[in-house]
């Protein structure tokens, strides 16, 4: 006992350093994590699935009470997220349900693949709140890509093949707020705005949808059990170095 204690309190403070405040113009997942986590009632339930999330909900996620974190994390399943908040949202507006809001976190990857189900939300009348973390494409492919020696591609949206104009096809998810359905809001970094946006969220009478930009190179330290292979013929130096 005195030796998960001594565990728990090693990697409270390791959390602590990785989630506190910087001047950085970006924030990391760590930070976005840590302030919704805050932002979140006891009864609220946290869903993610997919991408950088999983690790970082694993890892920096603090459980307020029993039952109210559901992370889909041995298959990276992508669109489970949103579909599973609303479910959430039924089982908890039920008898014998956690009440609480469900929040759903996702990267902007997930989101575009997989979003029609907030639509169906509001229809239904199942509140919850969806946070998409915008690091500008599918940044955890890229990592797992460049660590096996191979040069990023097509993953983050800067290095797409068109480069006729800067950062081309970049999603201004702000300009998504505009929905009559879904009440939105893009946030550029965690500050008091952020978080008076999280109040602003759990105050409305519907699905609400809130954008943050998130860094896609900072993640808190440790790794999961899947990877990606390495081509067994190769002739980059970088891929053979990476076997």
């Amino acid at each position: 006992m005195q030796r998960a204690q001594a565990l728990f309190k090693e990697w409270d403070a390791l959390l602590d350093k990785h989630q506190a405040p910087s001047n950085e113009p970006v924030p990391t997942y760590a930070q976005v994590v840590a302030a919704v986590n805050a932002a979140a009632g006891d009864n609220d339930t946290l869903i993610a699935a997919a991408g950088g999330l999983p690790g970082e909900v694993t890892k920096g996620w603090r459980v307020k009470a029993p039952n109210t974190f559901d992370l889909e994390f041995g298959f990276s399943c992508m669109g489970y997220e949103i579909a599973a908040g609303w479910g959430h949202a039924m089982a908890n507006s039920g008898p014998g349900g956690l009440g609480g809001t469900p929040i759903v976190m996702v990267g902007d990857g997930t989101y575009m693949m997989m979003n029609s189900d907030i639509y169906s939300t509001v229809l239904s009348g199942h509140k919850m709140i969806v946070i998409v973390c915008d690091n500008g494409g599918f940044a955890v492919i890229n990592r797992l890509q460049q660590a096996k020696g191979v040069p990023g591609f097509n993953n983050q949206l800067t290095d797409c093949r068109i480069k006729d104009r800067a950062n081309p096809l970049h999603v201004d998810f702000r300009q998504a707020r505009r929905s009559p359905w879904a009440p939105r809001r893009g946030i550029a970094k965690v500050s008091p705005i952020w978080q008076a946006a999280l109040d602003w969220a759990k105050t409305t009478d519907r699905t609400t949808v809130l954008t943050i930009e998130s860094d896609a190179y900072a993640w808190v330290p440790g790794d999961a059990d899947w990877d990606v292979g390495v081509p067994e013929i190769s002739s980059r130096e970088s891929v053979r170095a990476a076997a």
